[in-house]
């Protein structure tokens, strides 16, 4: 499979809105993920701990507005803040939509809060065609990360697939729209 544009391929499947005004207070917790990012895993499990607990809180806080954000068929994308080269985002998935296989930039975190999800990750054969390698199922309260090759943006190649109607919560180091689309 070729990278395609990301633009084109994502705006059959999805749409992007700004809730940056009304989420920004989340995004500002969001931004603690960042830590997971360090070499040291001492910070890391620090981080995970605290921000857990942030997280739940912050959603709390923000229900009544997650529930309003717009929709679309299958998926809604919502930017909720960007700050120098992170970018935060929520995600509104209705059920039974899934995301193209994709890849991201060096740092991505997802936060599941609601709905039941299964990421699909894929790996690269000897001739270079992707193949499924692991699939996990994501379930309200999962978290999962990764960190990549930095100035890459085929890092943690994926698909998402939403098996009930719900919500992630995500961080990048860089704009996600960067990330490569592969067909198929």
């Amino acid at each position: 499979m070729k990278p395609a544009n990301y633009q084109q391929l994502e705006l059959q499947q999805q749409q992007t809105f700004d809730a940056s005004n009304e989420l920004g207070g989340l995004f500002d917790t969001l931004m603690q993920a960042k830590e997971l990012a360090s070499e040291d895993p001492e910070r890391r499990d620090n981080c995970l701990s605290q921000l857990g607990k942030n997280l739940g809180q912050s959603l709390f806080q923000h229900q009544k507005t997650i529930r309003t954000l717009q929709r679309h068929p299958k998926y809604s994308r919502h930017i909720i803040g960007k700050q120098d080269e992170w970018t935060g985002l929520i995600c509104r998935w209705e059920a039974g939509s899934c995301s193209s296989i994709h890849g991201h930039p060096a740092f991505t975190f997802y936060h599941i809060f609601g709905g039941s999800f299964a990421m699909d990750l894929y790996d690269r054969d000897a001739d270079g065609q992707l193949f499924i390698s692991k699939s996990h199922d994501l379930e309200p309260g999962d978290t999962y990360w990764e960190n990549g090759d930095a100035g890459r943006y085929d890092n943690l190649i994926h698909r998402v697939r939403a098996r009930h109607h719900g919500y992630t919560l995500m961080l990048f180091s860089e704009d996600p729209n960067r990330g490569e689309v592969y067909s198929g």
